[in-house]
C-alpha cells in the first residue's frame, strides 16, 4: 500500500487559526491551482498547531477498504485542529460516509473543513464560475451538514480509529 503524503510547517498566513479565514484561504489556494490548469484535485489535509499534512486521494494505491474509514483513522491519529477535504474533480468514490449527498452536488471547487468538536465549514462554486468568494454553509449558522460529508472525528472516536490500527505493516507513506 502507498499513501502519497506531503508535510510542511504550518504558516498562519497560509493556514489561519480561524475556521472562516482558513476555509476562505484554502478556497483561494484551490482557485489558484485551478487557474494553473491543475485538474482532478482531491486532497485531504490534516492540520494541527504546527504542521499541515496533505494526502492526495487519487494517488492512494493498494487500499481496498472503506476510504472514509481510512480518513477517519488519520483524523483520530493525533491532536488535530482541522481536517479538510479539497476537491476540484468528479467526486472520488468512497469518500462519503453512508449515502452520497442528495440533490445537485457541485461539480466545481469544494472545500470542506471539520473540527474535532464536529463544527464544519463548506465552501463551493459551480464549475464555470470563478467568483472571488465561494458560497458558504456553516454549522455555526445552524445549517445541516451535507449527508455523508465529513464525520471523520466522530467516526474515529466512535470506532476508536487510529491510522496505525488500519494500515498494514507494509504501508509506505511518502
Amino acid at each position: 500500500m502507498s499513501i502519497p503524503y506531503k508535510s510542511e510547517l504550518r504558516s498562519l498566513q497560509e493556514f489561519p487559526a480561524d475556521e472562516e479565514a482558513l476555509g476562505r484561504a484554502l478556497f483561494r489556494q484551490l482557485q489558484i491551482k485551478m487557474l494553473q490548469e491543475e485538474k482532478d484535485l482531491a486532497h485531504f489535509l490534516l492540520i494541527d498547531a504546527e504542521v499541515v499534512e496533505l494526502i492526495t486521494l487519487h494517488k492512494i494505491k493498494g487500499w481496498v477498504g472503506d476510504q472514509h474509514r481510512l480518513l477517519s483513522g488519520l483524523a483520530g491519529a493525533r491532536d488535530l485542529q482541522f481536517c479538510a477535504l479539497i476537491l476540484h474533480c468528479p467526486i472520488p468514490r468512497g469518500i462519503f460516509y453512508g449515502a452520497q449527498p442528495t440533490g445537485k452536488w457541485p461539480n466545481g471547487p469544494v472545500v470542506f473543513l471539520e473540527q474535532p468538536n464536529n463544527q464544519w465549514w463548506l465552501g463551493w462554486q459551480e464549475r464555470d464560475l470563478m467568483l472571488e468568494h465561494p458560497r458558504v454553509v456553516r454549522a455555526v449558522d445552524g445549517a445541516t451538514k451535507p449527508l455523508g460529508l465529513g464525520g471523520w472525528f466522530s467516526r474515529a472516536r466512535r470506532e476508536q480509529l487510529q491510522a496505525k490500527h488500519l494500515l498494514p505493516e507494509n504501508v509506505i507513506i511518502h
